[in-house]
């Protein structure tokens, strides 16, 4: 007798076959009666196709359908979408599934626009070479298409046309900010709002990674060897006294920056001595998932996440409902317990216990 698992491996619907490198966006559609309804769009790790399969049932769940990996391994896009009657054959009127239809069929056709909008400003600056505003709309286009290196061109296109215009300077001090170049940032912000350093304000507080790998030197079977210590999932925290820190901090002790969720807290811990002989002195940065970020987006509404979070004044400002929907508290462990786990063990020391008043997803 042939193995459940086996034969499950033998079936067209057997969703393992799937290319774990295939890019997979959770969706969520509003119908214009507010009617709300989940998708999942496909595609191909190495293109964006112009074809995409669509795919709904009046009431069963179509987001795991078996025709998505033989058509993504062939190159289309897939979109698999639930509609507002998933297992509800009660409620159900078909003519109200139309609703949910164009909802992703709008989504769908959203998602070509900045390349449409692309080809039609290049058409204008062939006759308007020196129009700013124009340079200014190619460059959000090609940051709406993660084309940061032409954003920036554009940008600095739009702001040498028009040097008094200072949303294109912010323009392009949102880009920097988001690519993680504070300097290039600050010297943006400072043109645009036409004042001193001093005057702006802006200065960096604390600056510090996770998920990296440093070369640094810790004793092995009692000699010091220089390794290649790969944080992953942690970061850095280095106790008082650590040749190491930065002036500022060698007093007290690397500052860590444990984040919760967005409505739970955080914490600000410290590394301690036994943590550099135990943990290569190292920390947790954040609670860890429960969830997947697809397993999130499917139990969680953006919109219901927010609203809650608001009643409890906590201000929430996302990209998108599906990317504060992964983010949802429900989706992440007890932040803590995870906190007092590490010092319980002594690797870490609490410092400060933290609230959320906003939160920004990026």
């Amino acid at each position: 007798m042939t193995h459940p698992e086996e034969r499950a491996r033998r079936l067209p619907f057997a969703f393992t076959r799937l290319d774990p490198s295939v890019r997979r966006d959770a969706v969520y559609l509003e119908a214009t009666d507010t009617a709300q309804s989940f998708g999942i769009l496909y595609r191909p790790a190495d293109r964006d196709p112009k074809t995409v399969v669509y795919l709904m049932h009046p009431r069963a769940e179509f987001t795991r359908h078996y025709v998505v990996p033989p058509f993504t391994a062939r190159g289309y896009a897939v979109f698999g979408q639930n509609s507002r009657y998933i297992n509800n054959d009660t409620d159900m009127v078909h003519e109200r599934l139309l609703l949910d239809i164009a909802a992703g069929l709008r989504y769908l056709k959203d998602l070509d626009a900045p390349q449409h909008a692309i080809l039609a400003f290049e058409e204008i600056l062939q006759d308007y070479p020196d129009l700013a505003v124009v340079h200014a709309l190619l460059g959000l286009s090609y940051q709406r298409l993660d084309d940061a290196g032409r954003a920036v061109d554009e940008f600095k296109q739009a702001i040498e046309r028009a040097p008094r215009d200072g949303k294109n300077q912010l323009y392009l001090g949102e880009l920097y900010v988001s690519r993680q170049r504070p300097d290039a940032a600050r010297e943006a912000f400072e043109k645009a709002l036409g004042l001193s350093p001093r005057e702006l304000g802006l200065r960096l507080v604390y600056d510090v990674c996770h998920n990296i790998a440093k070369m640094e030197e810790f004793p092995v079977e009692g000699r010091p060897v220089r390794l290649c210590v790969h944080r992953k999932g942690a970061t850095r925290a280095f106790p008082a006294g650590s040749p190491g820190l930065p002036a500022a901090y060698r007093a007290a002790g690397q500052p860590v920056l444990v984040g919760g969720t967005m409505g739970t807290c955080s914490y600000v811990l410290v590394g301690t001595a036994k943590g550099m002989e135990e943990a290569f002195g190292s920390a947790v940065h954040g609670a860890g998932r429960l969830k997947s970020r697809t397993q999130a987006a499917r139990d969680y509404r953006g919109e219901r996440i927010v609203g809650e979070l608001r009643a409890r004044g906590i201000i929430v400002k996302s990209h998108s409902m599906a990317g504060t929907a992964e983010e949802a508290p429900g989706a992440y462990k007890d932040v803590t317990q995870v906190v007092d786990v590490m010092e319980g063990a002594g690797v870490n020391r609490k410092v400060a216990r933290l609230r959320p008043m906003i939160c920004i997803k990026g």
